[in-house]
């Protein structure tokens, strides 16, 4: 189980316990990685919902093609 931090690898999270530096290192790195994870949901969150919203737009228009 490793952590990819952007300086530097922290290696198992039981040597990053006796270490402080790693564990604020690993904290940071893991904050980090849930804000993104975060944007990226809201992001999907709003494309879904645009989605959603179109096929109430469309019907009109193809129900005339189709008749």
């Amino acid at each position: 189980m490793k952590y990819q931090a952007k300086s530097s690898r922290v290696e198992t999270l039981g040597i990053a316990r006796s270490e402080e530096p790693l564990v604020d290192e690993a904290s940071t790195a893991y904050r980090e990685f849930s804000l993104r994870l975060q944007r990226s949901l809201r992001r999907l969150e709003t494309r879904f919902s645009e989605f959603h919203r179109r096929p109430t737009q469309r019907p009109p228009r193809l129900q005339g093609r189709s008749l």
